[in-house]
């Protein structure tokens, strides 16, 4: 093999390991969702402003805080499976958040102001399966206006699980 010959193959494989890398860390960190969101998949806590959501590959045991209803309202019904969650009805006593979750993960959170709100849509970082169930809850905001499952108080007493359909 010549020198060209072995530069040529050494210059190709330095391309492929480049874009192999670029790939990986496109995938890896580019934007939740193109409304500002940023979510983490190693972490423990996901922060987002008001403006978004976030979502969470964490695990939901012994996710933070409690506090108990005090005239929260909430209710979902069946819906085709998706990027977004829309809540029927949602009345908060104070701003907080509604969020999307299945038994091991939050999808995403909507910032709410207090009062009655209807048709809100929630969206999704991670969409909903066709077949399975999902839960609708509360957080009450710890003040920051930022979602964070493990600082903000989940609202006990207020839920509602709905079914992804396929949309028949």
């Amino acid at each position: 093999m010549d020198t060209n010959q072995r530069n040529t193959q050494i210059a190709i494989g330095v391309a492929v390991i480049v874009v192999v890398g670029l790939l990986a860390w496109w995938l890896f960190s580019k934007p939740a969702a193109s409304t500002g969101t940023m979510a983490t998949s190693t972490g423990t806590s996901i922060t987002t402003d008001t403006t978004g959501t976030a979502a969470s590959e964490t695990d939901l045991s012994g996710s933070g805080n409690t506090v108990s209803s005090s005239g929260e309202a909430l209710s979902v019904g069946d819906q085709p499976a998706g990027d977004s969650v829309r809540v029927a009805s949602v009345t908060l006593a104070k701003a907080g958040w509604v969020a999307v979750r299945d038994s091991m993960r939050i999808y995403g959170a909507a910032w709410l102001t207090a009062g009655t709100h209807e048709n809100v849509s929630v969206p999704l970082l991670r969409n909903t399966v066709s077949g399975s169930n999902y839960t609708a809850v509360l957080y009450a905001d710890n003040g920051d206006k930022k979602f964070d499952m493990h600082a903000d108080a989940l609202v006990t007493g207020v839920s509602d699980t709905f079914s992804a359909t396929n949309g028949d």
